[in-house]
């Protein structure tokens, strides 16, 4: 067979746009779009065609707290890690290894690298592990002294520990390698 099979010609019509995406029916009128349910006309959203439960997310924005980690916050280039390799201390723990670098010659915020390997599990288990260790840095990236360049390597048994085991064990390492302002 040479050409498309009839199922999907039938789909596409003579117009050669599928009828399934488009918005309009066979007579050329448009379709209705379909939003979401309103309880009474005071919910109803300014934008018919945004839902609900969107218009009230914007809505609220400037009340929510912005818990952010940009990318300036994170080491990326290999030649950073390489240098951290050569030039940096580690300190070795159960489910990761941290390593540090003090960089006194330019004075920047804390950068941090994190390393999953494939040792660790298939991606989705990686994936868990770099979020669950990108935001335990997040939320103590206040008490973590500045100037540093540091890399989290997750080991395999990172993969099964639960987050405060996690926590734990990251400021446990933060403080043997001095890293923590904790003011008395």
């Amino acid at each position: 067979m040479a050409g498309p099979s009839f199922h999907a010609a039938a789909r596409r019509g003579a117009s050669g746009f599928c009828r399934r995406a488009s918005r309009f029916t066979t007579s050329g009128t448009r379709r209705p779009r379909v939003g979401f349910p309103i309880a009474d006309a005071s919910d109803a959203p300014s934008r018919p065609w945004r839902s609900f439960a969107s218009s009230l997310r914007f809505q609220n924005r400037s009340r929510a707290v912005r818990l952010r980690f940009p990318k300036s916050a994170r080491l990326a280039r290999a030649s950073e890690f390489q240098k951290l390799k050569r030039e940096g201390v580690s300190f070795h723990g159960k489910f990761m290894v941290l390593s540090v670098l003090h960089r006194e010659e330019t004075p920047a915020p804390t950068r941090i690298g994190i390393i999953t390997s494939r040792r660790v599990g298939g991606a989705v288990v990686r994936n868990r592990v770099r979020r669950r260790l990108r935001e335990i840095f997040r939320a103590d990236r206040g008490l973590v002294a500045a100037d540093r360049w540091l890399v989290l390597i997750a080991r395999q048994r990172a993969a099964g520990a639960k987050f405060e085991e996690l926590r734990a064990e990251w400021r446990g390492l933060a403080a043997r390698a001095g890293l923590l302002n904790v003011a008395a």
